[in-house]
């Protein structure tokens, strides 16, 4: 059976919570929520690259397509790309 976690560590992880929250609050505002957010599609980007710098991995080329459609994903999230390809279509 596994023993329940150290006290310390809750109190720590409960700090660096905290401090997270704290930090993003400002960016939420600024931001907005859909940019927050699409900073979580990174978080594989940034594991396979460290992954493949660090430990000596291979980068396959189903990782970079993976980056692809990432990147595609948060294009399309983001919209400016779309407002950007509508505004430069309208006739002068």
């Amino acid at each position: 059976m596994a023993e329940p976690p150290d006290d310390r560590t809750t109190r720590n992880d409960r700090g660096a919570m905290g401090a997270a929250f704290h930090a993003l609050d400002p960016l939420l505002a600024t931001a907005g929520a859909t940019n927050l957010l699409a900073v979580t599609f990174l978080i594989p980007v940034t594991a396979i690259a460290l992954s493949t710098v660090v430990l000596g991995e291979t980068l396959a080329r189903r990782h970079v397509a993976g980056f692809a459609l990432i990147a595609l994903g948060l294009t399309l999230i983001d919209g400016r790309a779309w407002r950007w390809r509508v505004a430069s279509s309208r006739p002068i």
